[in-house]
C-alpha cells in the first residue's frame, strides 16, 4: 500500500540515510524490509542484513553477523555498501534486541557507510528521544505501521 510507495521513493532520494519501520509484532515490518531489499537488488543495489535476534548487542558481534550480498547474489562486504551508483541497503531487523547499540549504529556506523546507503531499521520499540533528537530530520524517516 502506501508504505511501499513511500519506501520506493526513498530508494531514489539521496538525502535519506535511515528509515525506521516501527510497529507491533506481526504487523509486517520484516516483510516490508524484504520487499524493499528486493526493489533495491532489482536496481543493482547490494543488501546487508542482520537480525537482532541472532546477534549480541555489541559492535563486534554486529559487524561479524552482517551478511552482505551483491545484486548478483555473490557475497559482498559492509565496507562496499553505498560506494557505487546503485542505492544499497543495510537492514537491521528486530532492532529492539539491539537498543544498547543505537548510539553506535546511528552515530558511528551510519557515518562510515558509503553515502549511497539507506539503513532500514525494523523495530517494535520507539527510538529513545535523545537519539531521535540527534538524528538529522532530513536524513531520517520514521514510518509507524498500524493494523488495518
Amino acid at each position: 500500500g502506501g508504505e511501499k510507495a513511500r519506501l520506493a521513493l526513498l530508494l531514489d532520494c539521496d538525502a535519506s540515510r535511515v528509515v525506521i519501520l516501527r510497529g507491533p509484532a506481526g504487523i509486517g515490518k520484516s516483510t516490508l524490509a524484504h520487499w524493499l531489499a528486493a526493489q533495491a537488488r532489482a536496481r543493482g543495489g547490494q543488501i546487508g542484513w542482520v537480525s537482532g535476534e541472532q546477534v549480541a548487542p555489541n559492535p563486534e558481534a554486529f559487524l561479524e553477523r552482517v551478511r552482505v550480498s551483491k545484486a548478483s547474489g555473490a557475497p559482498g562486504s559492509l565496507s562496499e555498501l553505498g560506494r557505487g551508483d546503485a542505492r544499497d541497503l543495510l537492514v537491521v531487523d528486530s532492532f529492539e534486541a539491539l537498543l544498547p547499540l543505537a548510539r553506535w549504529l546511528f552515530t558511528e556506523l551510519v557515518g562510515e557507510l558509503g553515502a549511497n546507503t539507506l539503513v532500514v531499521v525494523a523495530t517494535r520499540e520507539r527510538l529513545p528521544a535523545v537519539l531521535r533528537a540527534r538524528l538529522s530530520l532530513d536524513a531520517f524517516v520514521d514510518l509507524s505501521l498500524e493494523p488495518l
